[in-house]
């Protein structure tokens, strides 16, 4: 898959959205995937959710970097406990 074809994607599931809330991933849901962290959740006006992961395939969740032009910070995992 392209850049192109997989921006869209991006774009499709994401603009316009209105972030609701955010919260880490439980203990219970973490283990579930069995997930040795939990990383925040970024829940959608309308229900939908984002939760980062290490990799493509899903092996463990993962931080976000947030950038601006007044800040840079990582929003980072909780581990399992």
């Amino acid at each position: 898959m392209t850049e192109k074809e997989h921006t869209k994607i991006a774009k499709d599931l994401l603009v316009g959205k209105t972030i609701k809330d955010v919260v880490y991933l439980s203990t219970n849901d973490a283990n579930h995937s069995r997930w040795f962290v939990r990383p925040v959740m970024i829940i959608f006006d309308d229900k939908s959710v984002i939760i980062p992961m290490r990799d493509d395939e899903g092996n463990d969740g993962g931080a976000l970097h947030y950038y601006d032009n007044e800040k840079s910070e990582t929003i980072g995992v909780l581990w399992n406990d």
